[in-house]
């Protein structure tokens, strides 16, 4: 039979969910128990079905059996954890590249967020509490809401730059359709020598049918097909030029194996010679496979997706 503290964690977390799924049109990654390390999961943003590359780690706690009141802090959530927990997992959360926030869902099921990087989350008076305000409330909003705020997200001026000149461009041919000559372009891409292909910290970067499939797949639309095949120039210069800005992570763990699956997002303020500079992105995912028996490790990271994340807005 299952505790009631259980089924108040499974229905907060199903809530979390909801809202995730539903109002925000973005995934939610549930970390398996064994390996939460204080992270129950992860928020995958996304904006009309592309990922942003944004990405918010989340522990979540259900239940009024957390909140412990103090007349002093009327406009607070007070959630009770003890001082050993808090104290153990804050490096843990500090050192996550990405927004790392607690929700707290009440009985009634209204949810409340908090940051866990901002000191003023915690209080030396007692360790042993998180503070929560209830002004802060978890819902649809809070997508847009999160982007408002100054380093919840990295911003534009810590993007590197990118400039192409008139030879990057030269993938798309006047003499032939445009479908063939960005898939010829796509196809010399592909056969290149690893030099050209190689991210400095990801090592070589597979460019395969996985990535071409995926942005001319028919169900993206085709202002997002064209998007894609013109910046598959821009695409190949930002792996070589651009580390790693977000990441995301998945770790499944078998009798002998554990498997990472991680996406990984490279985002640059490109200038193009034709038009004005505008912020693009490029998607890579990868695995890497750890045999738990011989210790022997087999990773592959390839090229996914590119396009523009804020196609339509002004960047200055």
């Amino acid at each position: 039979m299952k505790s009631k503290t259980i089924i108040k964690s499974i229905s907060g977390t199903n809530k979390v969910f909801e809202i995730i799924n539903d109002d925000w049109g973005s995934d939610w990654i549930k970390f398996d128990q064994e390996n939460d390390d204080g992270i129950d999961g992860l928020i995958q943003v996304r904006k009309k079905g592309e990922w942003t590359g944004e990405t918010i780690y989340v522990q979540v706690k259900s239940g009024n059996g957390y909140v412990k009141t103090f007349k002093k802090r009327p406009n607070l959530i007070c959630i009770q954890l003890n001082e050993s927990y808090i104290e153990s997992h804050r490096p843990r959360w500090n050192s996550l590249k990405g927004a790392v926030i607690l929700i707290f869902v009440n009985d009634d099921k209204k949810c409340f967020w908090v940051d866990l990087k901002d000191d003023s989350s915690y209080t030396s008076e007692n360790k042993s509490i998180i503070l929560v305000n209830k002004q802060n409330r978890f819902g649809a909003h809070s997508k847009g809401h999160f982007k408002k705020i100054s380093g919840f997200f990295p911003e534009d001026r810590h993007i590197p730059t990118v400039e192409l000149n008139n030879e990057n461009l030269s993938h798309i041919k006047l003499n032939q359709p445009l479908n063939l000559s960005v898939r010829n372009f796509y196809k010399e891409w592909s056969n290149s020598p690893k030099e050209e292909r190689t991210h400095k910290s990801l090592g070589e970067i597979i460019v395969n049918r996985v990535g071409w499939r995926h942005i001319s797949r028919k169900q993206r639309g085709i202002n997002k097909i064209f998007q894609s095949w013109l910046l598959l120039s821009a695409a190949k210069k930002i792996i070589q030029e651009v580390n790693v800005l977000y990441e995301n992570r998945n770790e499944n763990t078998s009798d002998d194996e554990l498997r990472i699956n991680t996406n990984y997002a490279l985002r640059a303020k490109v200038i193009f010679p034709n038009r004005q500079e505008s912020i693009v992105q490029v998607i890579l995912r990868g695995y890497k496979r750890i045999n738990t028996t011989n210790k022997t490790v087999e990773q592959k990271t390839w090229f996914y997706s590119v396009y523009e994340p804020r196609r339509g807005i002004n960047i200055q």
